[in-house]
């Protein structure tokens, strides 16, 4: 690392997370109590009590096992927001986000399907972009949210057939991860083309949507960098902190991961 090693970088806003839910902190915090309380009666009684012996040691194992498994939460499903998924850095075909919600905003798709699903706290953020969107007479229409591994494979399959590399192979995509979103309007017939850039609907949201915790991922002249084309119509959600500064230095989140620390390499 140079000197960007000393330069802040904003990390995105708090990170989807199952870190100690209150309720279980509520019990950890009262068998810590219990612990002590039983300790301080088994050290006057000489330890004479096994009953208060037993429920000493029965809440010292409950204890340990809340304090491993919220350790076990947070490495199994906390997932950043600011997550780099590309050709590079690819996902498993068993990883499913946590928190998939259907969100609240119009699709150009089947009512349910899997392509209208969106991480829990991207859904909410779309759901408040499209309402600003419409509150300004602009109408957004949602082309496609998540995406599994394997329809990824189907359509990566389909595409090769014929003979189309449009399409990114499955495990690079960032729509397995939620947190990604493919943005349309009438006038193109709510297909994805380039062409959107230059629609009121597509001005509009390059202008908006950071405001919202999204980026466009795939901005043009950046193609050698993210290993894709130009896609005006792909927003990702990063958390508004993260967005705002990418939006603001344009850089992409392929140059954000290399100006971090090794150690702070979000993966």
């Amino acid at each position: 690392m140079t000197e960007s090693e000393s330069v802040a970088l904003p990390f995105g806003d708090s990170p989807l997370s199952c870190v100690v839910p209150h309720n279980k902190m509520y019990y950890i915090r009262f068998f810590f109590k219990m612990q002590a309380f039983f300790l301080i009666f088994l050290i006057f009684s000489n330890y004479r009590h096994s009953f208060a012996f037993l429920l000493f040691l029965l809440s010292s194992i409950f204890l340990f096992s809340c304090i491993k498994y919220s350790h076990y939460e947070r490495q199994v499903f906390r997932m950043s927001y600011a997550l780099l998924v590309n050709k590079s850095h690819t996902l498993s075909s068993s990883y499913v986000p946590p928190y998939l919600t259907e969100a609240r905003i119009p699709f150009h798709a089947p009512a349910h399907h899997e392509k209208t699903l969106m991480e829990k706290a991207a859904a909410k953020s779309a759901a408040k972009l499209f309402h600003r969107a419409a509150a300004e007479n602009i109408t957004l229409m949602g082309v496609s949210g998540y995406r599994s591994y394997r329809r990824q494979e189907i359509l990566y399959r389909n595409a090769l057939q014929r003979g189309s590399t449009a399409v990114a192979p499955p495990g690079t995509s960032e729509h397995q991860t939620g947190l990604a979103l493919d943005i349309s309007c009438a006038s193109l017939n709510f297909e994805l083309e380039e062409a959107f850039a230059s629609t009121k609907e597509g001005k509009w949201l390059k202008a908006n949507a950071p405001l919202y915790g999204f980026i466009l991922r795939y901005p043009r002249r950046k193609e050698h960098i993210t290993g894709y084309p130009w896609e005006p119509w792909h927003i990702r959600f990063v958390g508004k902190t993260l967005s705002l500064y990418l939006s603001l230095t344009g850089l992409t989140l392929e140059e954000y991961h290399d100006m971090l620390p090794d150690s702070s390499q979000i993966r």
